[in-house]
């Protein structure tokens, strides 16, 4: 009786993706990583289809037809590649590209896919996210999202203290917490406003709640790993309210473990469930009174981090779940 090959987990993500060598570390065999930067540097990828068979992936030479799961982790994005064409044809070449990988998000249809690409992109958007967490028990600052200057007046007439955040990872050239290149949520006066122009780049306009803590909920099928963070800010950046600054800025604060109630623990883990997702990174903020807030989830965030900072072994947990499903 002849054995068959176990089956191999392929990885959709970029070069040097640290999160990797985390779970990899688990299997006796390395992952396969498909780098979409790596096809305009002349690694070939192939999709082959016949009668018999259809869709059969060829990544560098090799013929990726034994994979049990997929885990799509951080490609980059087409766009934002060095593409050494004539400026002339840089738009199509992009184009042409960005249609060919994405090929790779419908492959592999037997696998296991850890998430499904299409989930993970309908739960980036902020207002489905909102949905499914109220319907999910979770309390939600109230919030708008808007390219109007008049919503954004009547909702300052609202609500006294708000943050005000960007819906991209944007550049922001002029930001004095240089070399951190993200638009970071601020607390804002409506006096100290500038709205002219925010129908080029609407935003999002939330009520401002008094956390004593930031909470990361990393959930991974049925395992939860809570961490929370204690946010002593910046120094002469007061108005910041973004622990991902601080984090970077401040090397005397860290992650600890949290501990959730339970209710809210079987929450978080329907909640991914719900945006059918395998994996997600919940962030929360907890209040003086003790209410813990819903803020976004990540379909596909950063955990490593974690990991190091609380001992949590979510490389372990991503492993098992794999693992359960090749």
């Amino acid at each position: 009786m002849v054995s068959k090959s176990p089956k191999r987990v392929v990885v959709i993500t970029h070069t040097g993706d640290v999160h990797v060598p985390y779970v990899e570390k688990y299997f006796q065999s390395p992952f396969t990583i498909i780098d979409p930067a790596k096809i305009p540097l002349g690694i070939d990828l192939s999709f082959e289809s016949d009668m018999k068979h259809q869709g059969v992936v060829l990544y560098n030479g090799e013929r990726l037809d034994d994979i049990g799961a997929v885990w799509y982790r951080k490609p980059p994005k087409i766009a934002e590649m060095d593409i050494p064409v004539v400026e002339a044809h840089r738009t199509y070449s992009i184009d042409v590209l960005d249609r060919f990988v994405g090929l790779l998000r419908s492959a592999f249809d037997d696998a296991f896919w850890l998430s499904d690409f299409y989930a993970i992109i309908r739960t980036e958007k902020k207002s489905y996210q909102q949905v499914l967490a109220v319907r999910n028990g979770f309390l939600i600052p109230d919030n708008v999202i808007t390219s109007s200057s008049e919503v954004v007046r009547d909702f300052y007439k609202k609500h006294e203290h708000v943050v005000v955040k960007t819906l991209a990872m944007g550049v922001n050239p002029n930001s004095k917490i240089a070399p951190y290149p993200l638009h970071p949520t601020v607390q804002v006066k409506f006096e100290d406003l500038n709205l002219s122009g925010l129908e080029l780049a609407p935003a999002i306009f939330q009520e401002a709640i008094r956390a004593v803590a930031d909470i990361r909920v990393t959930v991974v099928g049925d395992e939860v790993f809570a961490a929370e963070y204690r946010d002593k800010g910046l120094r002469g950046r007061e108005a910041v309210r973004d622990h991902r600054i601080t984090h970077l800025f401040r090397a005397d604060t860290r992650h600890e473990v949290h501990i959730l109630p339970d209710t809210l623990y079987k929450q978080c883990i329907e909640l991914v469930k719900n945006c059918g997702l395998q994996f997600g990174a919940i962030d929360l903020v907890l209040d003086k009174d003790g209410r813990y807030w819903f803020l976004e989830i990540n379909a596909n965030g950063q955990w490593a981090f974690i990991e190091d900072e609380t001992g949590q072994p979510i490389g372990r947990a991503l492993a098992d779940l794999l693992k359960c499903n090749i």
